[in-house]
């Protein structure tokens, strides 16, 4: 039986290296339990051995002591140099991971998030249809209550009727021209005034149920969006046509994030207002241009006439 010189633990088999220490045993002769006895009964210079071997053995029952906490798996794969190797060490946390994400992903985050969106609103489409039909008719309405021509015209008539009757009157001396002239001149006036009012009437009837009808769509529309959850757009920007073109702006690779990509599209529509505007400008220096050469060529005209004569 041998013993470690370190920790006095017993060593078995072909073992390289203390189980219990970690102390490298290949290449040291340890005693065995009848070369301990010998030593010990010789005398002289074995006796002095047999002292220093009882002196490792005991610092080796002392290491195996104070050493007893610590416990120690060795594998035949991996084998440490020294039983330090054991000593546990605070644990140290991993670092947190931080994810960086390109570009491209985070466009193709937005695709996936767009192409949700525009699954779900599409469903309702009708009900964004609804709401700008109910509010083209509205303002139809409001801008035909500003019309008040038959409104003039009526009172013109009936100012004249009542000027020209009693002038007529007047020169005749027949009541008779008078009520005539009314009848003729101002009865129509009436009857536009009455028109009118009546027009009028109808006019804020189909306003209020135009109103109705839009109140009624967008509280629709705004429990359909909140229903969504947490939507990465505002509601105004929920029609279907608009989710599809700030998705194409995304698929283009024009923006990498929604609200970039509504950035983008809301610099579109800018600019092709002033596109819009420099056409119209344009056109109106064209025509401006084209009348001024049409009164240039009368004139010239009107000068050789005036020469003629």
């Amino acid at each position: 039986m041998a013993f470690c010189i370190k920790c006095g633990n017993e060593i078995t088999g072909d073992m390289k290296f203390c189980i219990k220490c970690g102390n490298p045993i290949n290449s040291m002769e340890i005693p065995s339990s009848d070369d301990m006895a010998k030593i010990r009964s010789g005398s002289g210079e074995d006796k002095s051995v047999a002292r220093s071997l009882s002196h490792v053995e005991m610092a080796a029952q002392m290491a195996a002591d104070t050493s007893s906490n610590i416990s120690f798996n060795v594998t035949s794969q991996y084998m440490p140099q020294s039983a330090q190797q054991y000593v546990q060490q605070p644990v140290q946390q991993p670092a947190p991971q931080v994810v960086i994400y390109s570009q491209v992903d985070e466009r193709e985050e937005s695709m996936k998030e767009m192409e949700k969106m525009i699954t779900y609103f599409s469903k309702k489409s009708y009900l964004y249809t609804d709401f700008d039909s109910a509010l083209y008719e509205l303002e139809k309405y409001n801008r035909s209550g500003k019309r008040t021509a038959l409104l003039v015209w009526g009172i013109i008539l009936i100012c004249l009727s009542l000027f020209i009757g009693p002038y007529a009157c007047s020169d005749s001396g027949n009541i008779g021209v008078f009520f005539g002239a009314f009848a003729l001149i101002g009865f129509p006036g009436i009857i536009m005034i009455c028109g009118y009012s009546t027009r009028l009437r109808k006019i804020e009837e189909s306003i209020y149920y135009y109103q109705q009808e839009l109140e009624e769509k967008k509280e629709e529309i705004t429990k359909y969006y909140r229903a969504y959850g947490s939507c990465r757009l505002g509601i105004e920007y929920t029609y279907p046509d608009t989710l599809e073109r700030i998705y194409n702006v995304l698929r283009l690779g024009r923006a990498s994030k929604i609200s970039e990509a509504v950035n983008v599209l809301i610099n579109d529509e800018h600019l092709t207002n002033i596109a819009d505007y420099a056409a119209q400008t344009a056109a109106y220096s064209r025509s401006a241009a084209t009348a001024s050469k049409i009164s240039a060529v009368a004139n010239v005209a009107n000068f050789f006439y005036n020469l003629s004569r």
